[in-house]
C-alpha cells in the first residue's frame, strides 16, 4: 500500500501521526513497512531533516518535495527506489559506516535533485538492481562535492544519462549486471556513460563471468580500472564500445584479474598512464582496433593472453611476458622501459 508523508519537520518517521493514505491526507495511516511504499510529495511538508522510515518496500521522492530524508541506521528497501525531489541534499546517508540496501532500482530524475553519501566515513551503497542518473549521484560526500568518502557501492548497472552526473566514491563501484544477448547489445551494458563520470580516484571494477558492456557515448576517463570477469575464454565477457570520436582514459591502473577484454570501434584511443596487470585468467583482444592510437605509460605485466591492435602502439613503461603475447602490428617501447622479462616473439618492436 501507499503511505504518504504529511509529518512536520523532524517528526517521527515511525510514528502513524506521520503518515497518511492519500498525498495531503489526514495522519493516522499505519508505518510504512517491507509491503508499503512511502511517497513523499507535493502533499508532504518540506522539512529540513527527517529520519528515514525502517523496513520500506519502495521510496518515491516526487518534484514538488524539497525536503531532506536522512539515513542514519542501515537499512533495506525491498522494492525500487526514485527520487525526483530533494533539495540538495534529496536522500543523504548520515552516519559513519552504514549501508542502504536497495533491492530493486535506484532512479535519480533530471534537475537539482542529488542523492548523497554523506562526508562521515565509509557510508555504504548497495543497489540489486539498475542505476539510472539524470540529475545527480553525489557518492563522494556532501552535496558540495567536498570530502572524501570511500564507500563501498554495488549496483547492477550504471547509467548516466545527457545531463547527468555520476560523483564517484573514491572506494570502489563494483557492477554485477550481465546479460546474454550479445557483446554489442544494449542488454549488456553495465556502464553507460552519456553524461559526466567523475573517478575520485576511485575503482570500477566489473564483476561476472558473462558478457558485459562499457559504453562511452563520450569521453570517459576513468582512475582504476579492474574486471574479474571469470575464464579468459568466455566470448567478450567485458566489451568496451566507445562512441564517435570519444577515446578512453584510465588514469591510474588497468586490472584484468580475469575474463576476455575487447574492444569495439576501430579508430579510437585508449591510454593507461599507470600500469597494466593481465592474470593468468585473463586475456587483452585489442585487435578490433584499427585506428587511433593505443598507449600503456606504465609496467605491462601479463600472465594470461594480450592480444594487440593493428595500430599505433606506444609501450612506455616496460614488458613483462609470462604468458601469451602476439601483435599484429608494430610495437614502439619507449620511455624507460624495455622487455624486462619473457619475450616477444610475435611482435614486431620498434
Amino acid at each position: 500500500a501507499n503511505r504518504y508523508w504529511v509529518g512536520a519537520n523532524n517528526d517521527d518517521a515511525n510514528a502513524t501521526s506521520s503518515w497518511s493514505t492519500s498525498s495531503g491526507g489526514s495522519s493516522g495511516a499505519s508505518v510504512p513497512n517491507a509491503s508499503d511504499t512511502a511517497i513523499f510529495d507535493t502533499g508532504s511538508n518540506n522539512c529540513d531533516s527527517i529520519n528515514f522510515p525502517t523496513n520500506l518496500g519502495a521510496l518515491t521522492i516526487t518534484s514538488g518535495y524539497s525536503g531532506t530524508i536522512r539515513v542514519r541506521t542501515s537499512q533495506t528497501i525491498t522494492g525500487n527506489v526514485t527520487v525526483g525531489g530533494g533539495d540538495n541534499s534529496g536522500l543523504m546517508l548520515y552516519a559513519a559506516g552504514i549501508t542502504l540496501t536497495i533491492n530493486g532500482n535506484l532512479t535519480v530524475d533530471a534537475g537539482k535533485d542529488v542523492t548523497v553519501l554523506s562526508s562521515l566515513t565509509n557510508a555504504a551503497l548497495t543497489v540489486v538492481g539498475d542505476v539510472s542518473v539524470s540529475g545527480i549521484l553525489n557518492l563522494r560526500s556532501d552535496s558540495s562535492g567536498s570530502g572524501s568518502n570511500a564507500g563501498a557501492v554495488t549496483m547492477g548497472s550504471l547509467t548516466i544519462n545527457s545531463g547527468g552526473t555520476y560523483n564517484a566514491t573514491g572506494g570502489t563501484t563494483t557492477l554485477t549486471a550481465y546479460s546474454g544477448n550479445g557483446s554489442n547489445s544494449d542488454e549488456s551494458r553495465c556502464f553507460h556513460n552519456n553524461g559526466t563520470f567523475t573517478h575520485n580516484k576511485g575503482k570500477v571494477k566489473t564483476t561476472d563471468d558473462h558478457q558485459q558492456q562499457i559504453f562511452c557515448q563520450v569521453a570517459t576517463t576513468f582512475y582504476d580500472l579492474e574486471t574479474a570477469n571469470g575464464a579468459p575464454d568466455v566470448d567478450d565477457s567485458l566489451y568496451f564500445r566507445l562512441n564517435g570520436d570519444n577515446y578512453l582514459t584510465i588514469l591510474n591502473d588497468f586490472t584484468v584479474t580475469g575474463g576476455n577484454v575487447r574492444f569495439y570501434n576501430a579508430d579510437r584511443g585508449i591510454t593507461v598512464r599507470g600500469n597494466t596487470f593481465i592474470g593468468a585468467s585473463g586475456r587483452i583482444s585489442e585487435q578490433e582496433l584499427t585506428g587511433g592510437t593505443i598507449i600503456h605509460d606504465g609496467l605491462i605485466t601479463n600472465k594470461g593472453v594480450f592480444l594487440t591492435s593493428s595500430t599505433t602502439n606506444n609501450f612506455n613503461g616496460g614488458v613483462r611476458n609470462l604468458g601469451t603475447f602476439t601483435s599484429d602490428d608494430t610495437i614502439t617501447i619507449g620511455g624507460t622501459g624495455g622487455i624486462l622479462e619473457g619475450n616477444l616473439d610475435d611482435a614486431n618492436v620498434n
